[in-house]
């Protein structure tokens, strides 16, 4: 038997049978859940389907005249309950345009937040450290990389390490460290070649803090160093293959360094010496870039003459010198280096650790280096 019954919450006029008593459903106006009823206990009371009611009287319908009317009203028969997707949706039908614009605005907040604040990490534990991309002008000037800039070409030729792009009010920042490719595509430097994807992650993944041992041509320091020079060779000698190889493995020493050792490297030849800066720098991820492309422009020309950039290195005060050479020197660099070391008091005299590369005709004088200043010696060949 088909029975009718009114909503509780908005008087809707409802129906249903006898076989759905007790199954849950919703009033399809104002979206009310509840338990459909059991018919009335007490009969319809029953009149002539013929008789007119008096003025003031209350019209009576049969069950009949009931379940016809109701069937003419289909759109107001209890509608069973529907899945929660749509119970969402008619809610949200229901709340006030500017309820549903301020949720989306604090929604889209809390992404911009999460996204803008987050910290990107790559493998081995190691930390991502934001640079901004910058580009060097003729007149010398540092400029940034605007957003506009940062093309789909520019985001291809990124390191295959984890890239987090963030915007910032006028730049971009990059949560990795860019390979020579990047250099010379958006002008940092120019030439070089890039490194593979191993030597990239390197310039990253190194998250200590605090002094830590350097190895360069597996020439260790023997214990933890917090400042530290290179001094390398570029004289004609070193030409081709030997700069190539002496300059692959001073950046693989410099990429894996601490971030908080501070560094400089100098390049000598019988005329002159070049730096990569006027005074030790930190390594960060920025500066063992930096460090990248100067090593990269580096030619060999000249002869063997290592004196001025010992004075130069000297004059840093680092705990240790690295000097690499494929040939041999005056022994007055020998002397000069000695009475330097012993101008400083005892607990600030820096410890050379000398590498003869692939030639022995050095041997005595970087021996003598070595032995003098408390470092120690190695043949590379």
């Amino acid at each position: 038997m088909v029975y009718r019954f009114y909503c509780e919450n908005c008087g809707q006029k409802l129906k249903a049978s006898e076989d759905q008593v007790g199954r849950h459903a919703k009033c399809p106006r104002c979206r009310l859940r509840f338990t459909i009823p059991p018919p009335p206990a007490a009969p319809t009371p029953q009149v002539s389907e013929t008789k007119t009611p008096t003025e003031g009287q209350e019209q009576v319908f049969s069950d009949a005249q009931v379940s016809q009317a109701l069937d003419e009203m289909g759109e107001l028969t209890v509608v069973l309950a529907e899945p929660l997707k749509d119970r969402l949706m008619a809610q949200i039908r229901r709340t006030p345009w500017w309820a549903i614009s301020a949720a989306a605005h604090v929604l889209l907040f809390l992404i911009l937040a999460k996204w803008t604040f987050s910290v990107s990490s790559v493998d081995e534990g190691g930390a991502m450290v934001n640079i901004q991309l910058k580009k060097t002008t003729s007149e010398g000037k540092v400029e940034y990389l605007k957003k506009e800039d940062v093309t789909p070409e520019l985001l291809q030729v990124l390191p295959t390490v984890p890239v987090t792009v963030r915007p910032t009010t006028d730049s971009i920042e990059v949560a990795t460290a860019l390979p020579r490719r990047d250099a010379k595509l958006i002008g940092i430097v120019g030439g070089g070649t890039a490194p593979s994807a191993d030597f990239q992650k390197k310039a990253v993944t190194s998250s200590r803090v605090g002094a830590a041992e350097i190895s360069f041509f597996g020439h260790k320091t023997g214990g933890t160093v917090k400042t530290v020079v290179f001094i390398v060779d570029k004289s004609g000698s070193m030409i081709g293959e030997r700069l190539t190889e002496a300059t692959r493995e001073l950046k693989d020493t410099i990429a894996k360094m601490a971030l908080s050792v501070r560094f400089n490297v100098i390049f000598f030849e019988e005329r002159r010496f070049d730096k990569l800066a006027d005074a030790l720098v930190p390594a960060t991820v920025k500066n063992k870039i930096d460090a990248y492309a100067f090593i990269d422009e580096i030619e060999a020309v000249g002869l063997s003459e290592p004196l001025e950039a010992f004075r130069f290195a000297f004059r840093l005060g680092p705990e240790t010198i690295y000097m690499l050479t494929d040939g041999e020197f005056d022994e007055r660099v020998c002397d000069a280096v000695k009475k330097m070391n012993q101008e400083l008091s005892p607990s600030n005299r820096i410890k050379i650790m000398t590498i003869a590369f692939k030639d022995r005709r050095g041997d005595y004088q970087l021996k003598r280096l070595a032995r003098e200043s408390g470092g120690q010696f190695k043949f590379v060949p």
